[in-house]
């Protein structure tokens, strides 16, 4: 096949830049229910800029199903600059006790 401008899909492009990304480790997808009280969510962002990580997105839910009166679902996407800082942060936030899942 031939790439070319003309003929690449961008957003399949993007689907493969991103799991490469998490597959060298600088790509994180976190999953974290927290307390819905003012600073819950501060206690991750202060974790994560201790560790040098880039917050690319953040999705806040308090509404799904799944999530119980007073909780919030944060899902948190972050690049690192690799494995090692990646490792570090995951560590940082077992230490704090922060409980998450791992999404990539």
């Amino acid at each position: 096949a031939v790439l070319a401008g003309g003929n690449v899909d961008m957003y399949l492009l993007g689907q493969i830049v991103d799991k490469g990304l998490a597959a060298m480790g600088r790509l994180l997808k976190l999953s974290i229910l927290l307390p819905n009280r003012p600073g819950a969510l501060k206690v991750i962002v202060d974790e994560i800029t201790l560790a040098n990580a880039n917050i690319v997105e953040v999705v806040h839910d308090r509404l799904s199903s799944g999530i119980n009166a007073g909780s919030a679902g944060v899902t948190l996407s972050l690049e690192t600059q690799g494995k090692e800082q990646a490792e570090l942060l995951i560590d940082a936030l077992k230490k704090k006790n922060i409980q998450f899942t791992l999404l990539t």
